[in-house]
């Protein structure tokens, strides 16, 4: 079971004190996907949660979750920048 810290919120540093499959439940069902790419034989995808985000990377031909990374905003990855909709973050 997924317990929020904060109540409503949860910083990057909670999330990332979570242990693998309690992170994968949130990104599943709390975040929200705001970017893709594609590397090679990886699928890379930017999900918003609360105020990080979550880069999930799947394997293109065996379609499962090779490993996650977090971020705050300052830190996104360049090639999703012009993907973002960053209106509401200034």
């Amino acid at each position: 079971m997924v317990y929020l810290l904060n109540g409503i919120n949860m910083t990057l540093f909670e999330f990332n004190q979570l242990d693998e499959l309690q992170q994968y439940v949130l990104l599943s069902q709390k975040s929200v996907q705001v970017a893709e790419r594609k590397y090679g034989l990886y699928e890379y995808s930017l999900f918003q949660l609360f105020s990080f985000y979550i880069e999930s990377r799947l394997h293109i031909n065996e379609q499962d979750i090779r490993g996650i990374k977090t971020y705050n905003f300052i830190d996104i990855p360049e090639p999703y920048l012009m993907q973002i909709d960053i209106s509401e973050a200034i």
